[in-house]
């Protein structure tokens, strides 16, 4: 399954109207249109659609990192953590990367065990460019039954 396909696939992720500003197999960025749907009443991003980008983001990067696998995937959320820094004003972009060696790491643990665990680091930064959250989210990978 492809991306696009895997944000399509939740119709939460369709409400929220995610984007797909970056896709490569070790980095993802996702973009959160600001809209009225998924803004608090001073009229910035709530915070559960911060959560909803920043979670979508780190399992999109699951997604990425084992989109060449020919086995059909599961990516879930075990447990995350969130910090809001500061208001996050206008449209979101969140961003999650894995570095090569981890992922080479992770990609062989799948092979061999067909289920894996791992910590993906989101940050959202708003218009401004700057962070305004933070997400640490624990990922599970697992070959489907």
């Amino acid at each position: 399954m492809n991306l696009t396909d895997a944000l399509n696939y939740e119709p939460y992720l369709l409400y929220l109207g995610l984007e797909i500003v970056t896709a490569e197999p070790l980095e993802v960025t996702l973009r959160l249109p600001l809209r009225r749907e998924v803004s608090n009443h001073l009229g910035l991003a709530h915070g559960g659609a911060q959560y909803g980008l920043g979670e979508a983001t780190a399992i999109a990067l699951a997604t990425m990192l084992f989109h060449d696998r020919q086995r059909r995937l599961n990516a879930l959320t075990a447990q995350a953590a969130i910090v809001y820094h500061r208001r996050a004003g206008g449209s979101l972009l969140a961003h999650a990367a894995m570095p090569a060696a981890e992922a080479t790491r992770l990609r062989a643990t799948l092979d061999e065990q067909g289920k894996v665990r791992f910590l993906a680091l989101v940050e959202i930064a708003d218009e401004t460019r700057s962070l305004a959250t933070s997400l640490t989210v624990e990922c599970v990978v697992m070959v489907s039954q």
